[in-house]
């Protein structure tokens, strides 16, 4: 049996739409409900923009590191900071780092 975690997948109705500091697109994506404050979660579902279902994800460390990832990115976009460049990286030929 796997275990599962709450959650829910959340998608714009528009190309991008931002909520509760996070940032959402018609593709969506998923949030474990122990990452968002009751008061996000509550912005989230009431906003007319955003289709929120309720789901559950699987409680793996690879699923985790997963939606850890898209959450960092979903918070960097929102409040416009540039993600940081992979370990071992360098930047192209020409650009400012």
């Amino acid at each position: 049996m796997v275990d599962t975690a709450p959650g829910i997948f959340v998608r714009s109705f528009n190309d991008t739409f931002r909520r509760a500091g996070l940032v959402f697109t018609s593709e969506g994506h998923g949030l474990l409900l122990s990452d968002l404050t009751e008061a996000q979660l509550k912005a989230l579902e009431e906003e007319p923009m955003l289709s929120v279902q309720f789901c559950d994800f699987p409680a793996t460390e690879e699923a985790d590191a997963q939606l850890a990832e898209l959450a960092d990115s979903a918070k960097e976009v929102a409040t416009g900071t540039a993600p940081a460049a992979p370990s071992g990286t360098e930047p192209p030929p020409g650009g400012n780092a």
